[in-house]
């Protein structure tokens, strides 16, 4: 089962599976969603791997293929996402750093979450930071310079000896599926001085065979490489080595479909390369590995050079797309909403795009080395009905702040009114065939799809923004003449009877979305009994 999902959603050469027409016979393709797994203010209560196990029947129920896990490597404290990383090899089975389960649970618990998950045919996505190192177990003192933090490029300092704190030897581990021990050499810089025990100088480790900052990384501040704690230096041989033989023994123990790759801009992206092929050696070439990169930037040209780099194998959030949609949200009705698409991976590069809506990179917060523009909330719904039913979307990915709330000091209810389930199975029983746009306003843009053979259904999506209810005379398709439609996610009054050339005219309510398709539908149906329980904290776990 993992091995027919890695290849399903891998495949971009083949287009999505929406682009099939009605009458391409019996094998038509079924569309994929993506989970991302976690939001970042999850209780630290060590109970996440089990809340997982406990709802993954359900979340296959309502049409998601992929589990975006969150990193579960023990990290700098207990109550850590994981993104400050400690030890790659220890998944909550070590007593480190003053506890053995991480924030998400043992690795025990881990291992039956990967069990439940084989059995419910959901492919696990691990979220592999590899940029870094934290929590170091002592100090060492290494030669290094200064450097700009606003230009890295350039050094403020001459050579000086400094106390950092880069030694690792992972005792609770006591070598433990690797022997590997990291010291300052095997580190680029870092950012914090023990004895002054402060972060305001940026330091790059200076010495024999210490080439400086990475060249092949994002351009941002003259180079990106750095981004916190211990910058790890993959031009040294058992850095590299370590890495690639973590990422063999990941796959197998957990049995995992691919990857989420961490900060992808601030890392040799060579290695990264050499990574992936190194994986890919080790697995079936017909079932590669699901890889997708977060490569932080608003702007395509940088996205584009680092797809084109990779030929294909590394898909990328769409990060420009976000950014418009959170635009437009502020923008309310002054918004333009033919636009929505400008200068995104989903217009120019599809089969490389993985669009999303929100995700724990846009949660207000203050732990991240980039800015994003919160999205106004009405806009959600509309935003993701946008990424989950259009042809060219082929693998979206959904939140889980959106699908159960985000919790901590501000919490929030799920978004979208509750109707993000009913948008996701949608996109699994609706959304297949040929797609027509109808980007032609300002304030309403609208797309119809007219099913396929296996899901001949259809369905008309109409998107506004204006204070009024807003009209869109859309064509669904000949074979629809005389059905009868309504809107899945009852926003919209009313009933559109398909003439006997396709067309209806749609309309959705003031600043809203609706989904329009046919009302007596043996998959209405299933949309409209759907029972999707989102108080997942307070569930009886096993």
């Amino acid at each position: 089962m993992f091995k027919k999902l890695r290849a399903a959603a891998h495949s971009s050469k083949s287009g999505p599976e929406s682009s099939q027409n009605v009458g391409d016979g019996p094998y038509a393709k079924e569309n994929l969603t993506l989970l991302e797994g976690f939001e970042w203010y999850a209780p630290a209560d060590g109970k996440h791997w089990r809340r997982l196990a406990h709802v993954t029947t359900h979340l296959k129920d309502i049409g998601i293929d992929y589990l975006w896990l969150p990193p579960g490597c023990k990290a700098e404290w207990h109550g850590s996402n994981g993104y400050d990383i400690y030890d790659l090899w220890d998944l909550g089975e070590f007593e480190q750093k003053g506890h053995r389960a991480t924030k998400w649970g043992s690795g025990e618990e881990l291992l039956a979450l990967t069990e439940v998950a084989q059995r419910n045919g959901m492919g696990l996505l691990w979220d592999a930071v590899l940029n870094h190192k934290s929590a170091a177990d002592y100090v060492e003192t290494c030669r290094a310079v200064a450097v700009d933090k606003k230009d890295r490029t350039r050094e403020v300092s001459a050579e000086q000896d400094i106390d950092v704190w880069t030694g690792y030897n992972f005792d609770g581990r006591g070598g433990k599926y690797s022997e590997m021990k990291y010291r300052w050499q095997h580190f680029s810089g870092t950012d914090w001085e023990a004895k002054m025990q402060n972060n305001d100088n940026l330091y790059r480790f200076v010495g024999p065979g210490k080439p400086g900052w990475a060249p092949d990384v994002d351009d941002s501040e003259g180079n990106a490489d750095f981004l916190m704690g211990n910058d790890l230096d993959y031009s040294q041989p058992d850095v590299r080595n370590d890495a690639m033989q973590w990422g063999t023994w990941i796959t197998e123990r957990l049995g995992l479909a691919g990857f989420r790759l961490d900060a992808v801009k601030h890392f040799s992206s060579d290695f990264l390369r050499a990574w992936i092929a190194h994986l890919d050696a080790k697995c079936d070439p017909n079932a590669p590995l699901l890889m997708i990169g977060e490569y932080w930037r608003g702007e395509l040209a940088p996205l584009g050079a680092m797809i084109k780099k990779f030929e294909g194998r590394l898909r990328l959030f769409d990060v420009p797309l976000a950014s418009n949609m959170s635009k437009l949200s502020l923008e309310k009705e002054k918004g333009d909403l033919r636009s929505i698409m400008d200068k995104s991976l989903l217009k120019h590069s599809p089969g490389q795009a993985v669009p999303f809506v929100l995700n724990h990179d846009t949660q207000t917060r203050y732990e991240r080395d980039h800015s994003v523009i919160a999205m106004s909330p009405w806009f959600i719904p509309l935003a993701n009905a946008f990424i989950l039913l259009r042809s060219d979307s082929i693998l979206p990915c959904v939140f889980y702040g959106d699908l159960y709330g985000i919790s901590g000091e501000h919490p929030l209810p799920p978004s979208c009114g509750g109707n993000l389930p009913k948008l996701i199975l949608a996109r699994k029983l609706l959304a297949y065939g040929p797609m027509r746009e109808y980007l032609d306003e300002a304030n309403c843009i609208g797309f119809t799809r007219s099913g396929d053979s296996r899901h001949p259904e259809g369905l008309a999506v109409v998107i506004g923004n204006a204070r009024r209810v807003c009209w869109k005379r859309m064509n669904v398709g000949a074979a629809h003449k005389d059905e009868v439609w309504t809107d899945v996610l009852e926003a919209a009054a009313g009933e559109v009877v398909i003439g006997r050339n396709g067309y209806g005219m749609f309309s959705c309510a003031p600043g809203s979305v609706s989904v329009w398709c046919r009302r007596n539908s043996s998959a209405r149906a299933k949309i409209d009994d759907m029972n999707f329980d989102s108080d997942i904290y307070n569930m009886k776990l096993d």
